[in-house]
């Protein structure tokens, strides 16, 4: 999956809320760019291969999906958070309706990505670790 693909898969799983949000199907910083880059640094791409890295291979890909699928609903849900409900000539918009239901959106790809093994969102962590100070002695016991 390239950053082509990519866009397209955010494109068509979003287009609704991208469009309340206001927020341009491109790969530009109005757009997913930033989505993409998220995702793609925490499969541990480096920063000069971003822009032409593809995803070859099928547990990749699905990680990729599931971290586009997370990057892009944060920030949607960061956009949408700015949306207040307003009337206009009797008509009602139910802005913060749309916001609950991407930060419920939210909350089920952080518990996705986070099962995957990513340390991300509110995601608790602990790493274990050992460390060997054999090489302070001398070899024979105190």
């Amino acid at each position: 999956m390239n950053r082509s693909e990519a866009l397209a898969y955010l494109a068509s799983e979003y287009k609704t809320l991208a469009s309340v949000a206001e927020i341009e199907e491109s790969d530009s910083a109005i757009g997913y760019k930033n989505v993409i880059n998220s995702a793609l640094r925490e499969l541990g791409y480096t920063e000069s291969d971003l822009a032409t890295t593809e995803c070859d291979y099928t547990a990749s890909v699905k990680n990729y999906t599931a971290l586009l699928d997370y990057y892009a609903l944060r920030r949607l849900t960061r956009v949408l958070a700015t949306k207040i409900d307003y009337s206009i000539d009797g008509q009602s918009h139910k802005e913060q309706q749309i916001y609950a239901q991407a930060k419920e959106l939210l909350e089920e790809a952080t518990i996705i990505v986070t099962a995957l093994g990513f340390n991300v969102g509110t995601a608790n962590s602990m790493t274990f670790g050992t460390l060997n100070l054999d090489f302070l002695t001398s070899g024979t016991e105190f």
